[in-house]
């Protein structure tokens, strides 16, 4: 067993603490204990997970789950109070500087003045009030956020405490109700006076939720329930513009609610676009309407489909909450799935040598592999499928991957040879680049605009100079690949846009503090001019379903645990992209070396 795991302290009784952890468990701390302060995750986190994980989800299971579930159970414990404490067992090594005070916001806002002068909150008479209350948008997000802090705290007013009587949202420009975009105006002020109602004020409505979800933090309680608030001066905006949390359900269906609650997770961070992954190799769970043979033969099976009103109620769910919906049709590879109800559509390879097509060779490539790129039926197919999802799916950008084309099927193949020979190309890249090339006009004719990855760049490809091009390869994820600071300055110098997201791969347990490596990767501490690195406007984090291997048995789902983790390692994150590097240097909160 791994001996640096961690454990939490809080003011939970022990006859509840007795029913989250087994009897031998050690809870008590020494009096020089080091802090560090879980702030907003602990009464948030009991809207996604369960009120009860039982002990024995912990038999079993390898060293590494059982340091993550600990620190999930731990999480959990933080219920009953609305700020926690938790500490390395090693008193050796101790974390570093001081416990942030009760109703510290996180991430750290852009200017934040916070007064000694405490005020209280009457949960029978506190009112949230604006003048964009035709906006569902904001409509909706003073209720929610009015509940957060009303019913989920379940507090009572301070006795002598002068009253905070309610809170004026005030979007002063920008009051139109649609989606989400790329350029969303995210800034907000709040100030909370010492007496009289707050102020929230935003240039648009999505300042405005950005703004009531640092309010809701402001918001804690005392050991006698009583709702507390600080005088406070706040100026906050983003550091980065493109915010997103990746989620794989064409490996891994993932339920209906199961997303909502990643996008609750989310809004609760500031992250603003799910960047959903829905095709794969392993299935198609979209529901094509067009072409229902990628839906019957693609899903899993008909319980594993997302209907296109589905997707509509997600999309509309992550609206509410300021979130943008980005869907990724990965082609050319990444599509057997695609090949289920297309066979001929993907490439034949020819393993066993020129007369014998659909043969693999493997590790090389499979029987058939990747869109063929000869057929004028594959941009046929694939453009009427990219109208069908912008039918569906309301945002400007569509992810279209284009990540991991081998060429080794290409090499094989005697059909691909001749093309070549006809169009007069001599290398294999521009096999892929006259994929690439007619793939994006034609999704550029939808009225898309696209993202890739990486990977046509790497292997000399030209895409269009308006793509935004996402770098995810890193040695931390296959000691083949460079460094991603080694990637990003010659897709820099080219002149895309960039997308981080090679830091932040939550999907691969490591041993030790995971989180520090997420807090301290700075997207631009690159090789580059300012000018290269003003091209990367847009870090997003990724992350994949981890419960392939954890049991299920003992009580523990796989939702139960991803959620658990993904918002505690989302907080950390945040931290990091939203501010200012000069600001997190400086920061106070708690973070161990």
């Amino acid at each position: 067993m791994v001996s640096r795991v961690s454990r939490i302290s809080t003011e939970i009784p022990d006859a509840e603490i007795q029913g989250i952890f087994p009897p031998e468990t050690e809870l008590s701390e020494p009096d020089d204990a080091d802090w560090f302060s879980y702030a907003h995750i602990s009464w948030r986190l009991r809207k996604l997970v369960p009120d009860r994980v039982p002990y024995p989800v912990l038999i079993g299971l390898a060293d590494a789950m059982i340091v993550s579930a600990l620190i999930a159970l731990a999480a959990i414990s933080l219920w009953r109070t609305s700020t926690g404490y938790i500490t390395y067992i090693e008193v050796r090594l101790p974390l570093e500087g001081d416990r942030s005070p009760p109703g510290s916001p996180w991430p750290l806002p852009k200017s934040w003045e916070r007064s000694l002068t405490q005020l209280t909150i009457d949960p029978e008479a506190f009112y949230m009030s604006s003048n964009a209350n035709d906006c569902e948008v904001i409509a909706e997000g003073l209720r929610r956020y009015k509940e957060m802090i009303v019913k989920d705290l379940k507090g009572t007013k301070h006795s002598t405490l002068p009253v905070l009587e309610g809170l004026q949202v005030k979007v002063n420009d920008d009051c139109s109700c649609g989606y989400p975009h790329h350029d969303s105006d995210e800034s907000y002020d709040i100030e909370i006076p010492s007496t009289g109602a707050a102020t929230l004020s935003s240039k648009s409505i999505w300042g405005a939720i950005r703004g009531l979800e640092t309010f809701s933090q402001l918001v804690y309680d005392d050991k006698d329930k009583n709702l507390l608030i600080n005088s406070t001066k706040i100026n906050d905006a983003p550091r980065y513009k493109y915010r997103g949390m990746l989620l794989d359900t064409s490996r891994h269906f993932q339920p209906i609610k199961t997303i909502k609650k990643n996008l609750d997770a989310m809004a609760y961070n500031k992250f603003n676009t799910f960047h959903w992954h829905i095709i794969d190799d392993q299935s198609f769970p979209f529901e094509s309407k067009i072409f229902p043979n990628l839906t019957q033969l693609g899903a899993y099976s008909p319980k594993h489909i997302y209907t296109q009103d589905n997707i509509r109620d997600i999309i509309q769910y992550a609206r509410l909450r300021g979130i943008r919906v980005v869907p990724e049709l990965d082609t050319p590879g990444h599509t057997q799935a695609f090949g289920r109800a297309f066979p001929w559509l993907l490439t034949p390879c020819y393993g066993e040598g020129p007369e014998n097509p659909y043969t693999a060779n493997h590790p090389e490539h499979a029987a058939a592999e990747m869109l063929n790129p000869m057929l004028n039926d594959t941009y046929r197919i694939f453009k009427m499928l990219v109208e069908e999802i912008k039918s569906v799916f309301v945002d400007e950008y569509i992810h279209l991957g284009m990540d991991e084309v081998y060429y080794a099927c290409w090499k094989s193949s005697p059909e691909i040879k001749e093309f070549m020979l006809k169009n007069n190309y001599t290398e294999y890249y521009q096999v892929e680049q006259h994929y690439v090339r007619k793939t994006l006009q034609n999704v550029k004719d939808t009225g898309y605009k696209y993202i890739i990855w990486q990977d046509p760049i790497d292997n000399d490809v030209v895409a269009a100079p308006d793509s935004i091009v996402e770098v995810w390869k890193d040695t931390s994820l296959d000691m083949k690949m460079g460094k991603w600071e080694e990637y990003i300055k010659p897709i820099a110098r080219k002149g895309y846009q960039i997308i981080l997201s090679a830091c932040w791969y939550l999907n691969y347990i490591s041993y030790g503090m995971d989180w520090k490596k997420y807090y301290e990767c700075d997207p631009r501490n690159f090789d580059g001019s300012e000018a290269d690195k003003d091209k990367l406007t847009s870090p997003t984090t990724l992350k994949a379903l981890r419960s392939v291997s954890m049991s299920t048995d003992a009580g523990w789902s796989g939702e139960e645990y991803q959620l658990s983790q993904f918002l505690m390692d989302s907080v950390v994150i945040m931290n990091g992209i939203w501010i200012s590097r000069e600001n997190l240097l400086k920061i106070f909160f708690r973070h161990g070396h």
